[in-house]
């Protein structure tokens, strides 16, 4: 058989398989529709005796009626709108915790609200809150950038005669000072016309304003910084130390000058000449000098009467008398 008649048979017998299969047509799907059933609630019998005994909530459900209906309805889900909140870690809590806070800091670092505005100086005598306000190099800024003991440290060393002094800050932008100035008890000179307070320690700090009642010393140059006792008794190896000291006069000349104010005439002056010591200017018309100490000041002052005596009986008029050395008094005439 040639491949055309092979192919046409397959046809044939395709076609016929067609018309002898029978074809019924769709069915329906039939549903059932039930009438409701109505289940009568069992009611238990008592057990302590024959007669029945229903509670309260018994006779409740045997008047209610429960229903079984079908209803003819496609099965569907129902779903409410909500809001996912992510879950709060400890790492997310701790970044929003830091962050507010580096907010929080940057926004008072650059508010004029924190920025050094004012000085409240108590304790004053004479330096003002000029003097102060104007020694400060934070202000004007960020009160956070204060630091109490520096301000203190730069105002003792700005300012000598403050004694005792304590710094505070105040938020949000004052810095509180309280100061005790030291007392002036003599006034330091020399020729050339500038002068400065020194106190009953020794130390010595600019004039301002005006104290009545203020000896003036007359001074020709510095005092020793360091007296011949300390050192003759001292290593030499600290004297560098000892002599770094901020005192300007030591006690013992402290004690020599208030002596000698104490016992100069009336009218004279307090002079002090490193060559000579401490003396006065007697008025009338020499100086008379008793070395850096008053030790054996009353015999001194014998001497020097005895000089002065001697002296206006023979005429002569001296410009210096020295009785620094008991064993070597002198007086010159020019």
């Amino acid at each position: 058989m040639t491949t055309n008649q092979i192919t046409a048979r397959s046809e044939t017998v395709r076609k016929r398989r067609t018309q002898s299969a029978p074809q019924n047509p769709p069915q329906k799907i039939k549903r059932d529709y039930r009438p409701a059933t109505i289940k009568s609630p069992v009611i238990p019998k008592s057990r302590t005796s024959g007669r029945s005994t229903q509670s309260r909530a018994q006779s409740y459900n045997t008047d209610r009626r429960h229903y079984d209906i079908a209803f003819n309805t496609p099965r569907a889900n129902i779903r409410t709108p909500g809001i996912t909140l992510p879950a709060l870690g400890p790492r997310l809590a701790s970044a929003i915790l830091v962050l507010g806070m580096v907010f929080t800091l940057f926004t008072m670092w650059n508010s004029p609200l924190f920025q050094v505005s004012g000085v409240k100086v108590t304790g004053n005598l004479h330096l003002t809150e000029t003097d102060i306000i104007s020694s400060l190099q934070n202000f004007g800024k960020p009160i956070f950038t204060t630091v109490p003991e520096l301000v203190k440290q730069d105002l003792l060393r700005l300012y000598p005669e403050i004694e005792t002094i304590s710094v505070k800050i105040s938020l949000p932008n004052q810095i509180l000072v309280h100061l005790t100035e030291r007392t002036p008890l003599f006034v330091w000179q020399y020729q050339d016309g500038t002068s400065f307070w020194v106190d009953a320690q020794g130390f010595k700090f600019p004039v301002r304003g005006q104290v009545d009642n203020l000896v003036t010393i007359t001074a020709f140059g510095d005092p020793p910084t360091i007296p011949d006792e300390a050192i003759q008794s001292t290593d030499p190896t600290d004297l560098p130390e000892i002599a770094a000291t901020p005192v300007f006069l030591q006690p013992l000349m402290i004690k020599a000058i208030t002596e000698l104010i104490e016992l100069a005439p009336q009218g004279a002056s307090i002079s002090y000449d490193p060559g000579y010591g401490l003396g006065w200017s007697d008025p009338r018309n020499w100086k008379v000098y008793f070395g850096e100490n008053t030790e054996n000041i009353s015999t001194k002052l014998m001497v020097y009467q005895a000089i002065v005596d001697k002296l206006t009986l023979e005429g002569i008029q001296p410009t210096l008398i020295s009785v620094e050395y008991l064993d070597a008094p002198f007086y010159r005439t020019q």
